[in-house]
């Protein structure tokens, strides 16, 4: 796995070993980043949220394409230590914050903490639907996004998402056996364009 674009274009990252990570397959990764660029612009100044991070993949990515800060949230010791590692390889550790916890309860202490962001990465494991529905709803309800935010949720073909009210899907991309929803706040002003 490498990083594809930016500063440390091509920069090799480490992977938790064993099947539990699932990283994002490098062109899927050019083609949501692709998407995610039309839609915003660049990436510079951007504050990012990687949730379920595994290897720190999609978070790293961002701060490669000049994002500000990332923060990046696991639930599994050796992701967490995978990604302090592929964040210290990049030079990225003064830029990120990573917190090893259950994703929902993260959730709560960065709200408590007040921390707004524009980019929120979800990939959480495959087919976990519950969790899923869980996750986006709790993001949904919360005050962790500024009002031109997406969020980019990664799940398998066949799993059906119910986005909340409160949010619009975008775009919906299927890559293979990967599904990529890209949801906004119903305020986004970028909504009606």
């Amino acid at each position: 796995m490498r990083v594809i674009s930016g500063s440390l274009k091509g920069r090799r990252l480490q992977v938790p070993k064993g099947n539990r990570v699932r990283p994002t397959a490098d062109r899927v990764k050019e083609a949501l980043f692709s998407a995610i660029t039309s839609y915003i612009g660049n990436f510079e100044g951007l504050y990012i949220l990687d949730l379920f991070a595994g290897s720190g993949n999609l978070g790293i990515e961002a701060l490669s394409r000049n994002a500000l800060y990332a923060v990046f949230v696991d639930s599994h010791k050796d992701s967490v230590k995978i990604i302090d590692e592929n964040l210290s390889a990049t030079a990225f550790h003064g830029k990120a914050k990573v917190f090893h916890g259950d994703a929902t309860n993260i959730l709560d202490l960065l709200e408590k903490k007040q921390l707004l962001f524009d980019i929120i990465f979800i990939d959480p494991p495959y087919r976990e639907t519950e969790l899923i529905s869980t996750v986006i709803n709790k993001i949904s309800g919360s005050l962790l996004m500024n009002r031109d935010a997406i969020i980019i949720l990664e799940t398998a073909k066949g799993v059906d998402i119910q986005v909340p009210v409160s949010l619009t899907l975008l775009k919906e991309k299927i890559y293979g056996d990967t599904k990529i929803l890209m949801i906004s706040p119903k305020n986004n002003s970028q909504e009606n364009q």
